[in-house]
């Protein structure tokens, strides 16, 4: 279905001699188009009958290429639409309308991905990068790598000028996904490709947040900051480079390189994101309270914006406060919240060390034997991060077991390996999500 601005701007292009409104309101009267009027927002749909019969005339009228043509045009123009808006202040509407056109948008990617429209194909996919980084939206990461394998197979399209952002696009899915060592190869190989600026920046970035996860702070600091020279806006990239530098322990430059983040805000998200550096600034520090304060405002913000992954990240630095100012029940409370999350969008290198810092709240309770064991399993999982950046026991970071990926899909020359799994005797993913939940449950008394 579609509102009635994306129904006008459909007719604008067949030149009706009617008013578009005025013949859509004469289609829903003659119950050729369905109302919808839940949501607060009337969409108008389609009879199923009416639409078999519709793309018989166009395939008899040797139209179909052309109306194939118009959808994607219209999926292409929105995704543009959407990746403008989503960083500035109207970033809500951006991320509202997105997740209203996810049906559509999946009918223009398939028709797009059958016909080999690769450019159509690649504009809508890197036009949706922002909302593949900070949103729920696991289908979407799931076109980004099919093109992607798509581009990798075919050595025609090395040299196609929108390569390195498919490949920056599909890298940063991978990584929310969980997937950083693939979501790495996918970036450098998209910066091999790269041709201009916008491209490169597509690439450094997910390249940066793997780095992250694999604990190589200094790579991280030199790629994200390469990527704020590139780009109009930096806040985010530089964000990175603060956090990264925190994590190696200058806390004065990662106060000075947040500032800079700070001013160039955008929109909520940029403002989500900087808060939630300085959260894990001041947690680093020990100001406990300020601490608790820059990650609640994180949430707030990441909320009102609809960046449900920023959400989640800052929820682990506040349970790990929460734990630390002995608030045992609501740090409990708000891991069940951000573990169900996390398996619901797939991304286990958060979830991992989501489970870390449970294990070392549950030691602290006393509770030794689960707690070993999701230690034991988030040490030997290919894809937890290399270090855990929150310990509510003062405990050493845990190095994570060799960097070995987990891949869904052929490989080309070069790529790594995929993993085998945890070794035998470790807790699987299911395992370990129960004996986290089971363990909340029990000390939550529920």
């Amino acid at each position: 279905g579609v509102d009635l601005d994306g129904a006008e701007h459909v007719a604008s292009g067949l030149c009706l001699h009617d008013d578009p409104g005025i013949a859509l309101a004469r289609l829903v009267d003659a119950s050729m188009i369905e109302a919808d009027f839940a949501g607060g927002r009337t969409r108008y749909r389609m009879l199923e009958t009416l639409r078999a019969f519709g793309l018989d005339r166009l395939a008899a009228a040797g139209e179909t290429d052309e109306a194939a043509g118009r959808m994607l045009q219209w999926a292409v123009e929105l995704t543009d639409w959407i990746a403008a808006t989503l960083r500035t202040e109207l970033e809500p509407a951006a991320d509202q309308v997105l997740r209203r056109e996810v049906a559509n948008l999946r009918a223009a990617w398939q028709n797009a991905h059958s016909r080999g429209a690769f450019d159509q194909a690649a504009a809508m996919i890197i036009g949706l990068f922002a909302g593949i980084g900070h949103r729920d939206l696991v289908e979407i990461r799931g076109w980004a790598e099919e093109l992607a394998g798509d581009l990798l197979a075919d050595p025609a399209r090395a040299a196609h000028p929108r390569a390195a952002g498919v490949l920056g696009t599909a890298a940063e899915a991978a990584y929310q996904r969980g997937d950083y060592a693939r979501a790495e190869w996918l970036a450098r190989a998209g910066l091999q490709r790269a041709t201009d600026d916008a491209g490169r920046v597509y690439c450094l970035y997910p390249l940066s947040v793997a780095e992250l996860a694999r604990g190589a702070h200094a790579d991280v600091v030199e790629h994200a900051l390469a990527a704020a020279r590139l780009t109009t806006s930096p806040s985010e990239t530089v964000g990175i480079a603060a956090l990264a530098t925190a994590y190696m322990g200058d806390l004065d430059r990662a106060r000075d390189l947040n500032r800079r983040a700070l001013a160039a805000v955008l929109s909520l998200s940029d403002d989500a994101w900087s808060a939630y550096v300085q959260g894990e600034i001041e947690s680093a520090a020990g100001r406990g309270d300020l601490a608790e304060r820059h990650y609640r405002h994180a949430v707030e913000r990441a909320r009102h914006a609809g960046a449900t992954f920023l959400v989640g990240v800052a929820m682990v630095g506040l349970q790990a406060e929460l734990t630390r100012a002995g608030r045992v029940d609501d740090a409990l409370r708000g891991y069940r919240e951000v573990i169900d999350y996390f398996a619901r969008t797939g991304n286990w290198t958060h979830q991992w060390t989501t489970i870390r810092n449970l294990a070392n709240l549950l030691r602290r309770l006393g509770d030794t034997e689960p707690a070993a064991l999701l230690d034991a399993a988030a040490d030997r999982a290919p894809d937890a991060p290399t270090v855990t950046t929150h310990s509510t026991d003062g405990s050493p970071p845990r190095s994570a077991a060799a960097l070995i990926p987990q891949t869904r899909r052929g490989r080309v020359d070069g790529e790594p390996t995929p993993s085998a799994g945890p070794d035998a005797g470790t807790l699987g993913r299911t395992e370990v999500l129960g004996t986290a939940r089971r363990a909340i449950a029990r000390h939550l008394g529920s």
